[in-house]
C-alpha cells in the first residue's frame, strides 16, 4: 500500500469516526432542554408567547428528521380566543449530505392537526400583525446579512391532513372556516411538476381538488409558460382548468381553458346560496343538468372569452345552447354569441314564473346576439312553437333614456291558438264576464281604473311584422297581415294595421297618445268585403249564417285618464253595413245575449214558423258626439218579408240605454204584424244590466220628432218619436246610411 493510500484511509477512518461521535453525541442531548429558549427567541421576533407541550425531537441519520408536538402560539389581546395557531404535530425529514453543501432538501414534510385562526378587530386590524424585534437587536446584523436570501428548500412531499383555518372578520361579523381533511404535494425538485392531491371542506361543505402544475421555479424566476392542470369538485360541480400561465405570479398571459358542469344546476346554485346569502333570492327552476366552457386569454384587468360553449338543461324539457365569444367580458362589449332554446315542457318555470304556465307544443328559438355602439343586436332570429313560426331581425337600443328597440319581423304562420294559454283559444263565444260593481253599488261596464300610461313611456320601439296568416285564439284566420306599432315618448302608433279576412280586407290606423295625464285616442277601422257568414264558420260559432258581406266604417276620438273617461268623452261614428244572406232562425243563439235573442224573437213573427230568414240588407249607424251615441233610424234589417227598424241613444257617460225598435211588413209579402207583434219594442236599463219589452202605447207617431229628442239627449221621448206606421220606409237600410229613401203612404 503506498503512502498517500495509507493517509487517504487514516483520513477516512477518521471522519467517520467523527461523524459516528458527533452521532452519538447528538443522540446523547435531550433537545427537549431547548424548548424554552426555542420559545424565548420566538417571543424576542413576535412579542408573543410559543409553548412546546409536547416532544421536541431529532432522529439521527443519513435523512436526519426533527419532531415537534403540541406547539401553541399566542393570538393578540383582544383576539377571540387565547391562542392563534394550535398544531399537534410538524415532521420534516431532510437530506443530510446536501446540507454540507448549504442545500436544504426536505424529504418529507407532515403536519398534522394544525387549528389557524386570522381575525380582525372592529378597526380592521389583523392578529397576524405582531410586534417586531429589538431594534438594537437588529442593528447588531452585520452588513450584507439584511435581506440576504439564503437557497431554498426543496420539498419533495407534502402531507397536511386534519387542518383548520378560521378567518373572522371583526367588522362584518362574517365568519369563514376552511378545513383540510387531507392534502398531499409532490415534486422531484424545484424544476419538477408539483402535484397535489386536496380534499377539505369550506364552511362545512366538502370540496376537492386534484391534478398538476408547473415547478416552483417555473412560478419564481418566469422565462416558460406556466403549465395547469387541475380539477375541482364543489357544490355539486365539477371545476376543470386547463393550459399555461405566462407570468403566474401576476396571473398575466393566460391561455386557460376553463369548464363548469354539474347534474343539477338548481343543486349548485342552492349550494353556492348557502356560502353566499347575499343571492339567497335567486330563483332558479329545476332545468337539470348544465355544462360551461370556455377559453380565457390574457389578464383580470384586460381578457378576452373565446370557445365558448354552454348547455343548460334537457331537450325534453328545456335546453339552452350558447356559443361564440365575448373581446371584453369585463365591459361585456365585443359579443359574437349564436344562443339556441328549445324545449317540450316548460312547467319546471312555472315557480319563476309566479303560476301555473300553459302547455306548448315544441318549440325553438334560434339568433345571432353582438354588442353595438350602446347596444346589441340579435340578428337571423327564427323561432318556431309546434306549427307557427317567426324570424326577423331585433335592435336594443341604450342610448338615451327610455330604452329602445326595433324589429323586423315575418311569419308563415302564427296560430295564437296552439301559442297562447290554454282556455285562450276556446272556440266558443262565453258570455262576457260579470261587471264590474262599484262602490255606490250600480254596475258598470267602462272601468274607471285608471289607464297604465307610465307602461307607455317605459320604452320607445318601432316593431313591423308580417305575416302570411295568423289564426286568432276563437279559429278566426287573418291572411296577409301587415302591423307597425311605433311607440315614441309614450305616444303609441299602429299604422299600417292591414289584414284580409272572411274573404275582406280590414284597414285602420290607431293611435294613443299617453305622454300627458291623460290618453288621446285616434283610431280608423275600414272594413270591406267581409263574409259573415264565413266569418261566424271560421271562428267555429255557427254555420247557419251564409252570405253577408259586410263593410266597416269605425272612426272615434276621445280622451281621458281611464277607460270610463274616455267613452264620456268620445266622439265619431261606427257604421256596420251587411248585404245579402240568409240566416237560420235559430243562429242567432250563437250570439250568447239574452238582449239579442230577447229582441229578435219579440219583433221576428217568422222566427217560429219559417227556418231561415233571407237578409238583403243590414246596418248599424251610430253618430257619437261628447259621449252620446246616437242611431237617429240608424239600425236597419230588411227582409225579402218584413223590414225592421231601429232608433235610440246610448249614454256612454251614464252607460244609459234607450232603443225602440219596430217591424214593418213589406206589402204583398202575407206577413200579419197585427196585436202585440206591431208594438214597439224597447230597449233601456244600462249596458251591464239592459232590459227588453213591447211598448204598446209608443208606436210610432211622430218620426221628425226623433232627431230632436235624440239631439237633446232626451231618451224618454223615444216612445213619442219613432217610426210612424203610416210613413212605411221602403229601404230603410238607405235611411240608416243616411241617404235619401223612397217613401210611400201604407195603407189604413
Amino acid at each position: 500500500m503506498s503512502r498517500t493510500l495509507k493517509i487517504l484511509s487514516a483520513i477516512a477512518v477518521l471522519l467517520v469516526a467523527v461523524v459516528v461521535a458527533g452521532v452519538a453525541v447528538l443522540k446523547s442531548i435531550d433537545f427537549n432542554e431547548y424548548r424554552g429558549l426555542i420559545a424565548e427567541q420566538v417571543k424576542g421576533a413576535t412579542g408573543r408567547d410559543l409553548t412546546i407541550s409536547g416532544e421536541l425531537d431529532l432522529d439521527i441519520s443519513l435523512n436526519p428528521a426533527v419532531v415537534v408536538e403540541g406547539v401553541t402560539f399566542a393570538n393578540a389581546a383582544w383576539g377571540s380566543r387565547p391562542e392563534m395557531a394550535k398544531l399537534k404535530r410538524l415532521e420534516a425529514e431532510v437530506e443530510l449530505l446536501p446540507l454540507i453543501s448549504g442545500d436544504v432538501r426536505v424529504t418529507r414534510l407532515v403536519l398534522v392537526g394544525l387549528d389557524l385562526l386570522a381575525e380582525t378587530d372592529a378597526k380592521g386590524t389583523g392578529n397576524w400583525v405582531m410586534a417586531t424585534a429589538d431594534p438594537k437587536e437588529q442593528a447588531k446584523a452585520e452588513p450584507g446579512e439584511k435581506g440576504k436570501a439564503g437557497p431554498l428548500p426543496v420539498v419533495r412531499k407534502v402531507h397536511i391532513e386534519d387542518v383548520t383555518l378560521t378567518y373572522k372578520d371583526g367588522q362584518s361579523g362574517e365568519t369563514m372556516v376552511v378545513g383540510i381533511d387531507n392534502l398531499d404535494a409532490s415534486a422531484d425538485g424545484l424544476d419538477s411538476p408539483l402535484k397535489l392531491d386536496l380534499k377539505g371542506t369550506y364552511n362545512a361543505a366538502p370540496f376537492s381538488l386534484a391534478g398538476q402544475v408547473g415547478s416552483i421555479s417555473q412560478m419564481l424566476e418566469g422565462g416558460s409558460r406556466f403549465p395547469v392542470n387541475l380539477e375541482a369538485k364543489a357544490m355539486a360541480a365539477t371545476v376543470s382548468v386547463e393550459g399555461d400561465i405566462a407570468e403566474p405570479r401576476e396571473a398575466k398571459g393566460l391561455n386557460l381553458v376553463i369548464g363548469v358542469k354539474g347534474e343539477d344546476l338548481t343543486a349548485t346554485v342552492a349550494a353556492v346560496q348557502e356560502q353566499v346569502p347575499a343571492i339567497k333570492d335567486i330563483a332558479v327552476p329545476p332545468v337539470g343538468p348544465y355544462a360551461v366552457g370556455a377559453r380565457v386569454k390574457g389578464s383580470p384587468e384586460s381578457m378576452s372569452v373565446s370557445d365558448i360553449k354552454v348547455s343548460i338543461g334537457r331537450a325534453e324539457q328545456v335546453l339552452l345552447a350558447v356559443t361564440g365569444a365575448i373581446a371584453d367580458p369585463l365591459n361585456a362589449r365585443g359579443l359574437k354569441l349564436s344562443v339556441s332554446v328549445e324545449g317540450k315542457d316548460i312547467h319546471a318555470f312555472s315557480d319563476l314564473a309566479g303560476g301555473p304556465l300553459p302547455k306548448l307544443p315544441p318549440f325553438k328559438v334560434a339568433a345571432d346576439v353582438a354588442d353595438i355602439e350602446k347596444g346589441y343586436v340579435i340578428d337571423g332570429l327564427k323561432a318556431t312553437v309546434g306549427k307557427s313560426d317567426l324570424a326577423g331581425r331585433m335592435v336594443l337600443s341604450l342610448a338615451d333614456a327610455p330604452p329602445g328597440i326595433e324589429a323586423q319581423l315575418t311569419s308563415n304562420l302564427l296560430d295564437l291558438g296552439e301559442i297562447l294559454p290554454e282556455g285562450a283559444g276556446d272556440k266558443k263565444v262565453e258570455k262576457p264576464a260579470p261587471p264590474k260593481v262599484e262602490e255606490k253599488g250600480e254596475k258598470r261596464v267602462f272601468s274607471d281604473d285608471p289607464l297604465p300610461l307610465d307602461g307607455l313611456k317605459a320604452a320607445n320601439a318601432d316593431v313591423s311584422i308580417k305575416a302570411v296568416r295568423i289564426v286568432l285564439p276563437n279559429g278566426l284566420p287573418l291572411e296577409n297581415t301587415d302591423i307597425k306599432v311605433v311607440l315614441n315618448k309614450g305616444r303609441l302608433s299602429v299604422q299600417p294595421l292591414a289584414t284580409q279576412v272572411a274573404g275582406g280586407r280590414i284597414d285602420g290606423t290607431v293611435s294613443l297618445d299617453g305622454s300627458g295625464g291623460k290618453a288621446l285616442l285616434n283610431t280608423k277601422i275600414a272594413g270591406k268585403g267581409v263574409d259573415l257568414g264565413g266569418l261566424l264558420k271560421s271562428m267555429k260559432i255557427d254555420d247557419s249564417t251564409e252570405g253577408g258581406k259586410t263593410d266597416l266604417d269605425i272612426s272615434l276620438v276621445g280622451g281621458g285618464a281611464s277607460v270610463r273617461q274616455l267613452m264620456a268623452g268620445l266622439n265619431g261614428k261606427i257604421q256596420v253595413t251587411v248585404g245579402e244572406g240568409k240566416i237560420k232562425n235559430t243562429a242567432l243563439d250563437w250570439v250568447g245575449g239574452d238582449v239579442f235573442t230577447q229582441a229578435f224573437d219579440k219583433i221576428n213573427p217568422l222566427a217560429e214558423k219559417e227556418e231561415y230568414t233571407y237578409l238583403q240588407c243590414a246596418v248599424v249607424r251610430f253618430l257619437i258626439k261628447d259621449g252620446m251615441a246616437n242611431a237617429d233610424k240608424g239600425v236597419a234589417i230588411e227582409t225579402k218579408k218584413m223590414n225592421i227598424v231601429g232608433s235610440g241613444a246610448v249614454n256612454l257617460k251614464t252607460e244609459g240605454l234607450d232603443f225602440a225598435v219596430q217591424p214593418q211588413a213589406k206589402e204583398g209579402a202575407g206577413v200579419n204584424l197585427t196585436g202585440s207583434v206591431a208594438s214597439m219594442m224597447r230597449v233601456s236599463g244600462t249596458l251591464a244590466e239592459p232590459g227588453v219589452g213591447l211598448d204598446a202605447l209608443g208606436a210610432a207617431k211622430a218620426v221628425g220628432k226623433v232627431g230632436t229628442a235624440l239631439a237633446t239627449g232626451g231618451l224618454s221621448l223615444l216612445a213619442d218619436g219613432l217610426l210612424g206606421g203610416d210613413q212605411a220606409d221602403e229601404a230603410p237600410c238607405l235611411t240608416a246610411l243616411g241617404k235619401a229613401p223612397k217613401k210611400k203612404t201604407s195603407a189604413a
